[in-house]
């Protein structure tokens, strides 16, 4: 019988390995982030970190992905190493590597003041772009150019004021994944809040995934209704 739809295809496979750059469009925040925080001078944070023991992510990729949280509203260290698992952006940004929330967690609050002098210094970096907003956060998209000309003098009152209300929004956001992140520690201890209980578990103990649809004593779902 014909189809009227595509086939679902969960088991595609790929006949080469894919590029995840194929999967970001040209001009994604994602890409601006990660192109303005690949040049800032990491070593002071770096110099902390040991030769000995496993291997530790970049620090460069942990403030790619806490700018594009704060930017996008993603406040959660947890939400945050989800998202490295599903989000074509966040497995962008963190190149394919799947940190897990205490080291996501960790490096913010051990971190911060460095932390808040790049995302200060990100979001100076897309206004001179003359980008409009960078994800939620509002920007003039007046570009301020080096060597300001004396009419341009006048507008660094304004600019201040700008400056100040960026750093105004990111105290505020700075409080507020405090508190995402403190409560989710109380409620959820060591569990990142996605894991699938043991009894709800449809895999066989052979291993093979049983075909019978799950079933719903309240709703009746299961035999293919909705």
């Amino acid at each position: 019988m014909q189809s009227k739809f595509k086939s679902i295809q969960n088991d595609q496979l790929f006949l080469l390995p894919p590029n995840i750059e194929e999967f970001i469009p040209e001009g994604h925040l994602a890409r601006v982030i990660s192109e303005i925080v690949d040049t800032f001078d990491t070593r002071k944070i770096e110099e902390r970190y040991s030769y000995q023991g496993q291997k530790s992510y970049h620090p460069k990729i942990l403030i790619k992905l806490w700018v594009y949280g704060y930017a996008t509203g993603t406040l959660s260290g947890r939400k945050i190493a989800m998202k490295c698992e599903t989000d074509t952006a966040y497995m962008y940004l963190s190149s394919m590597y799947r940190p897990d929330f205490r080291t996501i967690n960790d490096f913010r609050k051990d971190n911060i003041k460095s932390f808040e002098r790049y995302f200060v210094a990100v979001i100076k970096l897309c206004r001179e772009l003359g980008m409009a907003s960078i994800g939620t956060i509002a920007l003039d998209g007046t570009k301020i150019r080096g060597n300001a000309s004396s009419k341009e003098m006048r507008d660094k009152v304004m600019y201040s004021q700008w400056l100040k209300e960026v750093e105004d929004q990111l105290a505020t956001l700075n409080q507020q994944a405090d508190a995402v992140n403190v409560t989710e520690e109380q409620v959820l201890t060591n569990e990142r809040g996605d894991e699938i209980p043991k009894r709800s578990d449809r895999r066989r103990p052979s291993g093979k995934r049983s075909n019978r649809p799950l079933k719903n004593s309240k709703t009746g779902m299961g035999r293919g209704r909705i």
